[in-house]
């Protein structure tokens, strides 16, 4: 069931909403290709499909994020 939405295209306002960021944000992202997140053009509309958005998430974790072990005492 899960892999009829593996090819799913979201509004720029779901794809906002799936990442955590305003959808202006996805917008001028887009503009100003500050970051590869890739999209999809359909006709004026702009949609992105869900294994863009989890890539984008996997290759921008960071700090605390990324550590598997035991946090060390400060």
């Amino acid at each position: 069931m899960l892999e009829q939405y593996q090819d799913r295209l979201f509004t720029r306002q779901e794809a906002a909403a799936y990442i955590g960021v305003q959808s202006n944000t996805l917008a001028t992202w887009a503009c100003t290709q500050r970051y590869d997140l890739r999209y999809v053009k359909v006709g004026r509309n702009v949609r992105y499909r869900k294994q863009d958005l989890d890539a984008f998430i996997q290759r921008n974790v960071r700090g605390a994020l990324a550590y598997k072990g035991e946090p060390h005492d400060r």
